[in-house]
């Protein structure tokens, strides 16, 4: 879909970056095929067989998408993964 495994992003560090900041700037960086993937198309909601990961623990166990992606975090971008 993106064409790459991994993606850096750079935030000003003032910013609070939540898991749903990172998805919006992926998303209008790579467009329809990101956002139709993602985002279910009647709710707009995250499609619920995705599952975000932060330093290997689910965000659902933190707050969803608003969970804050910190300074400390190894990899600020959450990891996109199917739960089949």
């Amino acid at each position: 879909m993106t064409g790459t495994r991994e993606e850096n992003i750079e935030f000003p560090e003032d910013k609070k970056v939540t898991i749903d900041v990172v998805l919006r700037t992926l998303n209008k960086k790579y467009g329809r095929d990101f956002h139709e993937y993602v985002y279910d198309g009647e709710t707009g909601q995250v499609r619920s067989f995705l599952q975000f990961l932060v330093n290997g623990k689910s965000a659902s166990t933190e707050n969803g998408l608003e969970t804050i992606l910190e300074e400390e975090v190894k990899d600020r971008s959450p990891c996109f993964s199917e739960m089949i």
